[in-house]
């Protein structure tokens, strides 16, 4: 039986790279050939996760982790995985620091991976990429990407000769609960700088005829009231709609037509992955790994950060109709790609070694 340890820094939000952790310590979980645990460095958990982890009998190890550099939380770390001995332990996010601090630059029993979930610049400083690329050259750690887009990044940014990857995946569920559109339009992101809900609602109200459609948006953050804000300027209140963070994505993404984002970066977002699972054409910009697996068989790429592209591709999109009903039978078949389980399965033949 093989013993993994996950870790990521903090659960606190319903995030992209969070929900996925979550997810994938779920699949490994159910496995009987894998022994699971769980490594948080901060404390706070959403309570979302809270409830699948006592679901499957997950309970995360917590470091208290405190900002910055944190001597103690990481001789707390140190403790923990000592303790569980495990074969494999695998980073997601910014947990090198805390596990250089805990282990030094000395060769372990253990095997030590990391998913890169974004291209170089945004997945970590420059000061983590550095160190990260020493242990990659030295063998002390293997990255995986999260698509070749992604994987040929780092070995680019690293000099190495092989960055394996592993496509990310999702739950499939039931998509057929809602046969009624309410909506034409629906994001599921938090609200921040980089998920730029400031431009899709800019390029909302420019397209031809904007008051016949409706927009809905799912998630919260920092920039929630400021976006709201901005949808009222424009007396918008009949057309785009704020829900907040809700549990049941899925019922949403039923209920709607196509699935827009407008972020500045971006990995291989799993909202775009339960989208297609739920037939949605996606609208995406032409960044990171989006590219591996969004084209025009089932959506449009649009040149990040351009109002008129993503206005353009939003009009062109929801007003054919025979497009809309093409991309949708082909989406649900798509999405069969991205189950949750092959990707944990892909991951375990890359921590056993059996990868080209």
């Amino acid at each position: 039986m093989l013993k993994i340890v996950e870790i990521i820094p903090i659960l606190s939000i319903r995030r992209g790279a969070e929900t996925f952790f979550a997810n994938l310590c779920v699949a490994l979980k159910k496995r009987t050939d894998v022994k699971l645990d769980v490594v948080l460095l901060y404390d706070e958990i959403d309570s979302s996760f809270i409830k699948t982890f006592e679901e499957y009998g997950i309970k995360p190890f917590l470091c208290h982790k405190k900002k910055g550099l944190d001597i103690k939380a990481a001789k707390l770390f140190k403790r923990i995985i000592l303790n569980l001995n495990p074969d494999v332990i695998h980073t997601h996010n910014c947990c090198f620091f805390t596990y250089y601090l805990a282990f030094g630059s000395k060769k372990r029993s253990w095997k030590y991976f990391h998913t890169c979930h974004s291209v170089p610049d945004v997945e970590a400083t420059k000061v983590e990429h550095f160190f990260r690329k020493r242990f990659s050259r030295r063998g002390l750690i293997t990255n995986i990407g999260i698509s070749p887009i992604v994987s040929n990044s780092f070995k680019e940014r690293y000099k190495i000769d092989f960055v394996p990857y592993v496509l990310n995946g999702i739950p499939l569920f039931d998509s057929t609960k809602h046969e009624t559109k309410k909506f034409d339009f629906i994001i599921c992101a938090s609200f921040d700088e980089n998920k730029n809900q400031k431009l899709l609602i800019e390029a909302f109200r420019i397209m031809p005829n904007y008051k016949n459609y409706k927009l809905v948006c799912l998630g919260d953050g920092p920039l929630l009231s400021e976006v709201k804000s901005q949808s009222e300027k424009y007396g918008l209140s009949k057309n785009v709609f704020f829900l907040g963070a809700v549990s049941n994505v899925g019922d949403y993404l039923s209920q709607s037509k196509v699935f827009v984002l407008s972020s500045k970066n971006e990995g291989i977002p799993v909202s775009i992955l339960e989208a297609m699972n739920c037939g949605l054409p996606i609208i995406a910009p032409n960044i990171g790994g989006i590219p591996d697996f969004v084209s025009s068989k089932n959506g449009i790429l649009f040149e990040a950060n351009n109002i008129n592209d993503l206005s353009c591709a939003m009009s062109s999109i929801i007003t054919n109709e025979q497009l809309l009903s093409k991309i949708s039978s082909y989406n649900k078949k798509y999405s069969e790609n991205f189950s949750i389980d092959k990707t944990a399965e892909d991951y375990l033949n890359i921590f056993k070694g059996n990868y080209e």
